[in-house]
């Protein structure tokens, strides 16, 4: 009979830095006494502040990485091609500047999955809230279908998210767009350990 075709995997490896992120927290034993008497917890109080303020350094670390600390972002880590499209996401008041402005979008997709073609799978397109509410609120003049419903009937198994972290993230202070496969090929955090 015929041979049993065999599928094989590969990979490649990088190496990444890894660092440890420490806070700290100072207490007064007298004044944290006189507190607790008062019904005040100022210990809890300075734990939710270290908290939230390490959560906002990983999250600003995660996008933009840290130059001091040699750790890259998703948006500066130098091998993610990045591009600027020249169609300027402004009013629409024809029939053909509505097409120009999607076309526009339908590129950037058609790029990346003529650029990976075995990537196969969904993509996720993540968006800076302004490049959101532009597609959401944008309208085809005839048919007043929006922008984003249009763009998204176009491109099955593409979905959208939001992220504050693109507004003005490009060189020069525009948003932007970020796609990347969903599921396992996702970009993840990787942290060995949680604040606790």
């Amino acid at each position: 009979g015929q041979p049993v075709p065999f599928v094989g995997i590969g990979r490649d490896e990088e190496t990444f830095p890894i660092r440890h992120a420490v806070i700290g927290l100072e207490m007064d034993f007298f004044s944290a006494q006189a507190d607790a008497y008062a019904g005040i917890n100022e210990y809890g109080e300075k734990v939710r502040a270290a908290a939230e303020a390490m959560e906002e350094f990983v999250n600003i670390a995660f996008w933009r990485g840290s130059a001091v600390s040699n750790l890259f972002g998703i948006l500066s880590y130098p091998w993610l091609p990045k591009r600027l499209i020249s169609t300027i996401l402004d009013s629409v008041t024809s029939d053909a500047q509505f097409k120009a402005k999607l076309d526009a979008l339908n590129e950037i997709i058609s790029e990346i999955r003529d650029r990976n073609p075995g990537m196969g799978g969904s993509l996720r397109m993540v968006v800076s809230p302004g490049i959101s509410r532009y597609m959401a609120q944008t309208r085809h003049p005839t048919s007043q279908r929006t922008l984003m419903e249009l763009f998204l009937a176009g491109n099955p198994g593409l979905s959208m998210a939001e992220a504050p972290e693109l507004q003005g993230a490009g060189p020069g202070g525009e948003d932007g767009i970020l796609i990347h496969p969903t599921g396992s090929k996702a970009p993840k955090l990787v942290m060995p350990a949680e604040f606790s």
